[in-house]
């Protein structure tokens, strides 16, 4: 049904053998590790959260820059000031970039979750918090827009899609969203076909008009190394089959991780 002749999809790699730039001598004072996800080209991200090592519930709401703009070596994090309203501190949120705007939704304050919706200007590095606006659905009803954690944030054109997370309560199947960055109205994608079950930790990328998913944790903790494709235009939900060419006899189940489209 979709060809990925000329595309190949690559899984993120663990490189903890390489130089890291969270833990190596260029990071930051105090770093952490990071379970939020950035989707973009602009080497601009938010570190709107983090949990550090020692677990201590310590969350920062910076921005830091990579590109370089602000200081002559690249290679170093540098915290930007931004103005406007801040998002709280957090982690297991999720990030995506829209042209020149960064979205930020939901996470883990650390006491509960969070359903709120910010954005940060990069043109003027000004932080928007937006009303949590839900579409009606083409049934009429509507479709409760809950908090969640260790969702996907993944740009479409002007929207955003939102894929799985942990919310409160849970639920038995993933469920997808839409933002409208124009309109800043979220919506709900009635989704069909073999819909996977409720997760967070997964990963998301697109390959045009198809979402590929991979792995994550269930609502009962047990780690998933499923993959499943999601096509945008029909909302149908497939799965997919795939072997591990590797030494490996079982499959890779990870979390919080990042998968990319490459050519």
């Amino acid at each position: 049904m979709f060809g990925f002749s000329r595309r190949r999809m690559k899984l993120g790699r663990l490189k903890g053998h390489l130089h890291d730039p969270f833990h190596g001598p260029r990071s930051p004072a105090h770093p952490t590790k990071r379970s939020s996800h950035l989707t973009g080209e602009e080497p601009v991200v938010t570190s709107v959260s983090g949990r550090p090592d020692d677990l201590a519930w310590c969350c920062s709401s910076d921005t830091f820059d990579l590109n370089g703009r602000a200081f002559e070596n690249s290679e170093n994090w540098a915290v930007l000031s931004t103005d406007g309203d801040k998002p709280s501190p957090r982690f297991d949120h999720a990030a995506a970039m829209v042209g020149s705007k960064m979205i930020v939704f939901g996470g883990d304050s650390g006491n509960h979750l969070l359903d709120d919706t910010k954005i940060l200007s990069l043109d003027k590095l000004t932080w928007d918090s937006v009303a949590s606006k839900v579409r009606v659905s083409p049934g009429g009803h509507r479709v409760q827009f809950r908090p969640c954690k260790g969702h996907c944030l993944v740009p479409w054109g002007k929207t955003v899609i939102l894929v799985g997370g942990k919310s409160e309560p849970s639920s038995d199947r993933i469920s997808v969203w839409t933002f409208n960055t124009e309109t800043e109205i979220w919506s709900h994608m009635e989704a069909k076909g073999d819909i996977p079950v409720a997760r967070s930790g997964h990963t998301v990328t697109r390959a045009g008009p198809v979402l590929i998913l991979f792995g994550g944790e269930d609502t009962k903790g047990k780690k998933l190394h499923d993959l499943h494709m999601f096509d945008l235009k029909s909302l149908t939900w497939l799965p997919l089959n795939y072997k591990v060419l590797d030494l490996l006899q079982d499959p890779i189940m990870l979390l919080h991780f990042t998968m990319t489209e490459f050519f």
